[in-house]
């Protein structure tokens, strides 16, 4: 039994010592305000068909638009075909990457 506690002890100890090592760690942190603007949008054509908008745009970030036709098969479930088009930045200390995208997708909802 004394031999559980001592172990019991030492193992607290040990945490301990290496919770307030990780506390005293020196973080950096940069604050900036960020914009994000979205737009998303559908309207019908008829009955059962819509043109279906969505713009995701976050300045040095990234740029999202996507366009589809939605068939509404029943009430409550929507098929959307479309195409989009992906800007995705990628920023490093010395080098910067713009890769586009271009993907068609199917949703269902």
């Amino acid at each position: 039994m004394i031999h559980f506690k001592r172990t019991t002890l030492t193992v607290s100890f040990l945490l301990s010592c290496f919770c307030l090592q990780s506390q005293t760690t020196i973080k950096k942190v940069a604050e900036r305000n960020q914009l994000w603007l979205g737009w998303m949008t559908s309207g019908k054509i008829s009955d059962k068909i819509s043109l279906w908008n969505d713009f995701h745009y976050v300045p040095e970030t990234f740029l999202v638009l996507r366009t589809g036709i939605s068939y509404h098969v029943l009430p409550n479930f929507t098929v959307t075909g479309g195409y989009a088009y992906l800007n995705l930045p990628t920023i490093s200390d010395d080098i910067k990457l713009n890769r586009t995208e271009h993907r068609l997708g199917v949703n269902y909802w």
